[in-house]
């Protein structure tokens, strides 16, 4: 059994048994959690909750087992993380950076090279790690990280302090040859018995776009996730998937795909922002950083109109 199982269902226990809230405290959808959860029990073989007319109600026996166990090794991992940290910033004036996975092609070349200025200017070690959406979280809220990119940070939090570094939009991506949209404009119900691609689990795009889907019921013929979006790209190159990603992600690779691809906007438009987020109690140890690091990768966006 994974360690991110393990989490699941440590959620889903924490809150009460309920399917609906672990999965918002997850980042995921309800069914896909309802799901794993299934996959779960019949990969080990075992029913770990108690059900109730199709809803669960606690552990069986050898479910009780597996969550105390699941605790103590979440625990451990936990533990591990915090004493690496705890060392490094005894030993160093150090800084942890968090950086969602998706975002490392784009970022990790600026930041490294400003790494190599904080430390030979400032002697300032900077460590960049990077995790998918909701174990980036987890580790920032406990402090296990002192400055994070993600995506669509919540701007209402006051004990955080974020700037926006890119501004886009989700727009739907297709093959040429194999749809055609008036004026390059979409709406959702032309979603319908289409097979879709966007990002993968653990990622809060896929929450978000799931919510939509189901909002505006529309049927797919096929969901398929991918974390990569360039692979997401590739994947619908001479094909009639439609993808669904943020509209900087095909800016980048434009020049790659726009001979086979086009964009087409939503006609309810579904905004999407990359953000630098700190902790306020951290920021007088880290200013120096974040303000260096935000003003480094917002001329990414400058570059990116450019194209």
């Amino acid at each position: 059994m994974e360690i991110n199982q393990m989490k699941y269902i440590v959620c889903i226990a924490n809150n009460n048994f309920n399917i609906s809230k672990a999965a918002e405290k997850l980042y995921i959808t309800q069914p896909a959690l309802s799901k794993t959860i299934k996959n779960i029990e019949l990969m080990t073989g075992i029913e770990i909750f108690t059900r109730k007319k199709g809803r669960l109600t606690g552990f069986t026996p050898i479910g009780k087992i597996i969550y105390d166990n699941s605790i103590q090794i979440i625990n451990i991992e936990n533990q591990i993380q915090k004493n690496i940290i705890d060392y490094k910033k005894k030993e160093s004036n150090y800084i942890s950076i968090g950086i969602l996975s998706v975002f490392m092609p784009i970022l990790y070349e600026k930041i490294n090279t400003l790494s190599h200025k904080c430390k030979e200017n400032k002697n300032i070690i900077i460590d960049i790690v990077e995790y998918n959406y909701w174990d980036l979280m987890k580790k920032f809220e406990d402090e296990q990280i002192d400055i994070i990119i993600t995506v669509g940070y919540n701007e209402n939090n006051n004990e955080t302090i974020n700037h926006t570094i890119l501004d886009s939009s989700y727009v739907a991506i297709y093959d040429k040859n194999n749809h055609h949209f008036e004026n390059n404009s979409i709406k959702y119900s032309d979603l319908n018995k289409k097979t879709l691609i966007y990002p993968s689990t653990l990622s809060k795009s896929k929450t978000l776009i799931d919510g939509i889907l189901d909002n505006n019921k529309v049927e797919c013929k096929r969901k398929i996730h991918l974390m990569n979006p360039e692979s997401v790209l590739q994947t619908i190159v001479n094909t009639d998937y439609l993808a669904i990603l943020p509209q900087i992600f095909y800016d980048i690779n434009s020049i790659k795909y726009n001979n086979y691809l086009n964009i087409a906007e939503f006609k309810v438009p579904i905004p999407w922002h990359m953000d630098i987020v700190i902790n306020k109690k951290n920021y007088n140890k880290s200013k120096i950083v974040f303000e260096e690091l935000y003003n480094t990768l917002k001329i990414i966006n400058l570059f990116l109109l450019k194209i």
